[in-house]
């Protein structure tokens, strides 16, 4: 069966690679038929090659970008939605893999501990107690990770989507530059910066204004002793470093 799905993989990928070749010949031969670059663009985006799709949109505004001014909207719409989420998933794959392989790893150690608890003698209580432990470190690696996975996740969505802003912006602006008279291209640039200007007051201007934490005023406020106020003003630090290097 492995051998058959590697054999089936192998046929998937020849057959997607001559129907790309094939899409990339027919947009080059005949470049003013703007239906074929369409196509091409969808094909692409069913077998989630996003580089591909924005390399083709780049093709298809340097051929009809002066005939058809729609067609700048149509890419900065697509670098603010289908952009964005395939950015973000490339970039937090590391960490779906490292919480799966924490999990699995989970899942092993429970059940050893479950198996030995069972049939366990006196000489092996040592090693349940030895299994217990590396159990608990796991088990604290996991949620370790599965904390900073969320903060991750929310700066990587936020990188996206900043980006993806920037690169809509520089599309329609270049669009309105060869089509200085097109009204539908100034009012989607209008509509851009107001979504722009949501995006900055919601997501990146309570980050800004927390880069500046100081510890020793942060100190003051926090009513804990010992090592509970260490942790805390530990945990203020790295968020005001986030911060910093998400302004960035």
């Amino acid at each position: 069966i492995t051998n058959d799905s590697r054999y089936l993989d192998k046929i998937e990928k020849s057959i997607i690679s001559r129907l790309v070749r094939l899409h990339r010949q027919l947009c080059y031969r005949f470049q003013s038929h703007l239906d074929l670059w369409m196509r091409f663009i969808h094909f692409c985006k069913i077998i989630n090659r996003h580089l591909s799709v924005v390399r083709i949109w780049n093709n298809v505004l340097q051929i009809h970008g002066r005939t058809e001014p729609r067609l700048w909207i149509a890419a900065a719409a697509y670098h603010l939605h289908h952009g964005v989420r395939s950015k973000a998933r490339e970039n937090l794959r590391h960490f779906d893999r490292q919480k799966s392989d924490l999990v699995k790893a989970r899942k092993r150690l429970l059940s050893e501990y479950m198996i030995l608890d069972r049939h366990a003698s006196e000489a092996q209580k040592k090693e349940i107690n030895e299994l217990m432990k590396e159990l608990k470190e796991n088990q604290a690696s996991l949620d370790k990770a599965a904390k900073e996975m969320v903060r991750e996740r929310r700066l990587t969505w936020d990188r996206a989507h900043l980006n993806a802003i920037r690169e809509a912006r520089h599309l329609i602006t270049e669009g309105i530059s060869l089509n200085p008279e097109c009204d539908l291209l100034h009012l989607e640039l209008a509509k851009l910066e107001i979504n722009a200007f949501d995006f900055f007051r919601t997501r990146v201007l309570p980050r800004y204004e927390n880069c500046g934490v100081d510890s020793a005023n942060t100190s003051a406020d926090i009513n804990l002793n010992g090592c509970n106020k260490k942790k805390k003003l530990k945990t203020l630090e790295r968020e005001a470093a986030e911060n910093k290097k998400f302004v960035r």
